[in-house]
C-alpha cells in the first residue's frame, strides 16, 4: 500500500494517552501521560492495528478506606470500553493508581490534579 509496510492505504498507528485538566475555566491542561496502545490479543508485545478507546468510567472501590489526606483513590479502577479492528468491542480495567503514576505535570504545573 501507499503507507509503506503498513497494511493500511494511508498508514495508521492508533495510540492513546491520559490527561488531566483544570476543573474550572479556562480548563487548562495540567498533566499528560506518554502515549500507549492496546496490546494485541495475538501478542502482548504488539499493538492492535486499529483501536479506539471510546469510553471511561471510574469504578468506586469496594471497602475503600480514605487515605491520610482524605482521598478515596485506593483500589479504584478505570473501566475502559474500546473498539478493536472495527470488528470487536472490549472492556479493560486499569487501576487508578497506575493512571496517576503515568501522568506527568506539564511545565509550569505543580501537580497532575488541582
Amino acid at each position: 500500500g501507499k503507507g509503506g509496510d503498513t497494511p493500511f492505504q494511508f498508514g495508521s498507528q492508533y495510540t492513546h494517552f491520559f490527561y488531566t485538566m483544570q476543573p474550572v475555566y479556562p480548563f487548562r491542561l495540567l498533566a499528560t501521560s506518554r502515549e500507549f496502545c492496546v496490546a494485541s490479543s495475538q501478542s502482548e508485545d504488539d499493538c492492535e492495528s486499529v483501536q479506539f478507546i471510546s469510553g471511561a468510567v471510574l469504578e468506586a472501590a469496594r471497602n475503600a478506606t480514605p487515605t491520610a489526606d482524605g482521598q478515596q483513590g485506593q483500589g479504584q479502577q478505570l473501566l475502559l470500553s474500546m473498539g478493536i479492528n472495527d470488528c470487536e468491542a472490549k472492556l479493560a480495567r486499569i487501576p487508578m493508581a497506575r493512571v496517576w503514576e503515568m501522568l506527568r505535570p506539564l511545565p509550569g504545573e505543580k501537580d497532575a490534579c488541582q
